[in-house]
């Protein structure tokens, strides 16, 4: 969720005409409305985390996604999300040109 919240945040830095994000979860459509220019790996971080997010809010996926959750793979995921959310911080943080 913090990574939604960060696009969103740098989405009203740079569109202070119209700062209301778009009502979404999806974070590689947040990033592509931001002009963001991803590696292949960032964006299949952003799919994966979109993922995350969908299987805990729906019953129907909570189970699958428990099954998944292995300490490894839990661990390399919050590792991964931890670089995401230092890189938005630091694009939040640049001051305007």
């Amino acid at each position: 969720m913090v990574i939604e919240k960060l696009l969103k945040a740098l989405y009203a830095k740079n569109n202070k005409e119209a700062p209301h994000a778009p009502k979404t979860h999806d974070l590689l459509y947040l990033a592509e409305k931001l002009n963001l220019e991803l590696t292949e790996e960032q964006e299949v971080t952003l799919n994966k985390i979109t993922t995350f997010n969908l299987s805990t809010r729906y019953n129907d996926y909570k189970r699958t996604f428990y099954n998944r959750c292995t300490d490894e793979y839990t661990e390399e995921q919050i590792n991964k999300i931890k670089e995401v959310k230092l890189w938005l911080e630091k694009m939040l943080e640049k001051k305007e040109e």
